[in-house]
């Protein structure tokens, strides 16, 4: 199995519902965190707008080739006090109740 940029082997997905009435601020919210998380640990963060499930969802989404760099890229972000300040001002865009799901490619 290939860890070039078409194949990742951890994928890392934060799940989020946008809070009633924040939409437009949530999504430019949205999209700063994804900035800021690609810029800050060198992996390319998406952030995509649910059009089925749960209404108003949005997630991020990381790919990383191994566990290793998935931890690497972690405590780059968690040492971050702008990275917490960023999360914090972002934090009434999104309802409380947020999900995080790290899956990895079997084959």
């Amino acid at each position: 199995m290939g860890t070039g940029e078409h194949g990742k082997s951890y994928v890392l997905f934060v799940h989020a519902t946008i809070e009633s009435g924040r939409f437009a601020q949530a999504l430019v919210s949205g999209k700063r965190i994804a900035e800021y998380a690609s810029s800050a640990t060198g992996r390319n963060t998406a952030f995509m707008l649910n059009f089925t499930g749960a209404y108003n969802g949005v997630r991020w989404a990381t790919g990383y080739p191994d566990i290793d760099s998935v931890d690497q890229s972690e405590r780059i972000l968690m040492d971050d006090p702008e990275w917490h300040a960023l999360l914090s001002s972002a934090g009434i865009d999104f309802r409380p109740a947020k999900e995080r799901m790290l899956q990895r490619r079997l084959t």
